[in-house]
């Protein structure tokens, strides 16, 4: 499938979770280059308040002034911070999502969640992206050997189904899977996973 495609439908459906909060906070942590806080604008209500995140100042403000036309009619506040301490009231947010945000973050992946769980009122959504692997696929190994020579052991564990439903239960009291994409993967130059050959899918966790 073009990747392409794949990105669409990935955004597409994390926006359809999210289009069930009418009113209140949406975060979206770790914003980066506003691809999934573009979509979100596009369809939002006027009610609701974002707050996006990211550890880089210049980049939300590349995204502020890039994204500020699109609905002038929501309130956008743009918070530069770490995700794993969130400068947020406890049990204050209403929504949480994020495209490929704690899969970027690696080892600091579940102390992400740990803290989004935190700021979440109770039995508010998370809405996350996840990739799945095989732990036996050739990307796995690949991964776990990177991970290893840069200090972070174990970090493969993001992409593995198990892993990643029980570090969202621990924080969490269920968890819905809505899978996007499964298939085999082609080989893409400079893209580290999955590897040509090898089975992925492209998930969409709800956790509350």
């Amino acid at each position: 499938m073009n990747q392409k495609k794949l990105e669409k439908d990935f955004l597409d459906s994390i926006v359809e979770e999210v289009r069930k909060l009418k009113s209140g906070f949406l975060l979206d942590i770790a914003s980066g280059r506003g691809m999934l806080l573009r979509e979100l604008l596009k369809d939002i209500d006027a009610d609701v308040t974002v707050i996006s995140t990211d550890l880089s100042f210049q980049i939300l403000k590349h995204d502020r002034n890039k994204l500020r036309q699109i609905n002038p009619y929501v309130k956008v506040n743009y918070i530069a911070c770490d995700a794993t301490n969130l400068p947020i009231r406890d049990c204050s947010m209403d929504t949480a999502c994020t495209y490929a945000g704690f899969t970027n973050m690696a080892n600091l992946m579940e102390s992400g969640i740990r803290d989004t769980a935190r700021v979440l009122k109770a039995n508010a959504p998370l809405i996350n992206s996840a990739v799945y692997m095989d732990e036996n696929a050739e990307g796995a190994k690949k991964t776990a050997h990177f991970f290893a020579e840069n200090h972070m052991e174990g970090a493969e564990k993001i992409y593995l189904r198990n892993e990643l439903l029980a570090i969202h239960k621990k924080y969490f009291n269920t968890v819905r899977e809505r899978i996007i994409y499964e298939g085999i993967a082609e080989a893409v130059e400079g893209d580290l996973i999955p590897c040509g050959g090898d089975w992925f899918a492209n998930v969409v966790l709800i956790a509350e």
